[in-house]
């Protein structure tokens, strides 16, 4: 197991600095080791390992290098900014009965079982998941919401906010209560406006690098989330679950005026895990930017970006069949410039 430490520059090709050749190692106090590309290299780190590789090669931007003492060979002011992400909360609800997934978990004995019993037969309680139904919402169009922000959204059908429903206690920010059993309704802010960052922390490769998500930076957010969350109360309060749901439970459940309900949102917003942007792609010619429609890093040679990071904002969806769609564009990409 190795970590690739920066990408050296071997010369330059029409003026550009080229980067074909990739140091690692596999801890700070081990020798490095290169290796260097025929062709290219090709950087497939994510949205947070890709800037960061970036920015120790001396490829961002020149001040911000230059303070951390790496010499700038490549000045791209983007690369680490721009950072998007899903913030994501969990809404639990008291639940009477005891089928849920929660004695299984708090249970040893009994999730060894279940995994015996789906490895043997693929039968029991993990032929499901506990989060088995998503639901894609829009703020009304009438909201106040949008006086003075336009609609972020790809358009009239995409989301605005999503919910995935837990058959059990989701843990996010609260730890799972040894008791009890819950119902839990994730809502997360697919079309955010709110962007962070992806900065080093020094120039050590194996420090980890500053992450700043961003969550809530923008008012837009703020609402469209605390509309996420009304909304889940409203639907929970339907006559459907008359008998089954108890109650609301925990920090963001006990909350009951705006500005409350707003506190405990921003104590108890996690990550869903689809960083996004930190290397974007923008036409050729365009000024912004990390990597052109090629995905190749602009002013470069011999270096492409594959990874959710090149996305130039982020889709009101889970990343994962968009990472997909790049990788498939990018194969396409490099065996069309080296056939």
């Amino acid at each position: 197991e190795n970590t690739v430490t920066k990408l050296i520059s071997t010369g330059t090709v029409k003026g550009a600095p080229s980067f074909r050749t990739v140091q690692f190692a596999p801890n700070a106090t081990a020798p490095y080791s290169l290796v260097t590309a025929r062709n290219e290299v090709i950087l497939s780190a994510g949205a947070v390992g890709t800037p960061q590789i970036l920015l120790l090669s001396g490829i961002g931007d020149k001040d911000q290098l230059r303070a951390l003492h790496i010499e700038p060979l490549l000045d791209l002011p983007d690369v680490g900014q721009h950072l998007k992400d899903h913030p994501i909360l969990a809404n639990y609800w008291n639940v009477s009965s005891n089928n849920t997934y929660d004695d299984l978990i708090r249970n040893t004995t009994l999730i060894e079982a279940a995994i015996a019993q789906w490895q043997t037969n693929r039968t029991g309680r993990l032929v499901d998941s506990p989060v088995q139904s998503l639901a894609f919402m829009r703020v009304p169009a009438n909201s106040r919401i949008f006086d003075n922000v336009t609609d972020p959204s790809a358009g009239p059908h995409s989301g605005h906010f999503e919910f995935l429903f837990a058959d059990g206690y989701g843990a996010v920010s609260v730890p799972q209560p040894p008791t009890g059993h819950f119902l839990t309704v994730f809502s997360a802010v697919v079309a955010p406006t709110s962007v962070g960052s992806i900065k080093l922390a020094s120039s050590d490769p194996f420090d980890n690098p500053l992450i700043d998500p961003g969550f809530f930076s923008t008012e837009f957010d703020v609402q469209v989330m605390l509309e996420a969350i009304k909304t889940a109360r409203k639907f929970m309060a339907l006559p459907a679950w008359d008998g089954l749901v108890s109650g609301r439970f925990g920090p963001v459940g006990d909350a009951e005026k705006d500005e409350e309900i707003i506190a405990a949102a921003r104590a108890s917003v996690e990550t869903i895990y689809h960083p996004v942007s930190t290397a974007r792609m923008s036409p050729r010619d365009a000024t912004w930017g990390v990597v052109d429609p090629n995905l190749l890093v602009k002013g470069a040679s011999g270096l492409r970006v594959v990874d959710a990071s090149v996305f130039p904002t982020i889709p009101a969806a889970h990343t994962m069949a968009l990472v997909y769609i790049v990788a498939e564009r990018a194969a396409e990409l490099i065996k069309r410039a080296w056939d």
